[in-house]
């Protein structure tokens, strides 16, 4: 694999071309947040996003989500969210009313499924007999 030089603050690009297993901070201000690279068992490179952070004094990780979907952008705006809510004596990983910290929404109820008349409780209607 082609060696690549380690950059102070992370690139779209070098998150892009990166391919050698390791991890990769996003340097000084960077509020804990890196890149994982990882190559699984089949071979192919993986990439996911986290934050090293303190809540209540204890070290913790969290994962922001998995490169290219989460891209550089949103994983830094994620990383800033969090710091956010720890300042404010908020735990990042736990929802609130509004959803959490990242700004996903629980998902609503789909439409309720009818039962066919007559197949209620799984058993015919008294006028089948």
């Amino acid at each position: 694999m082609k060696s690549m030089k380690r950059p102070n603050m992370l690139s779209a690009t070098f998150v892009k071309t990166v391919n050698a297993p390791g991890r990769y901070g996003d340097g000084r201000g960077g509020l804990g947040l890196s890149l994982l690279v990882r190559t699984a068992p089949r071979g192919h490179v993986t990439k996911c996003w986290t934050q090293s952070v303190r809540i209540g004094g204890r070290p913790t990780s969290i994962g922001l989500g998995r490169y290219p979907v989460v891209t550089l952008a949103l994983a830094r705006q994620r990383a800033l969210e969090n710091a956010q809510a720890i300042a404010e004596g908020r735990d990042p990983r736990r929802r609130s009313g509004r959803g959490d910290v990242r700004g996903a929404r629980p998902v609503p109820p789909g439409p309720r499924r009818r039962e066919p008349s007559g197949a209620r409780n799984g058993h015919e209607g008294a006028s089948d007999l």
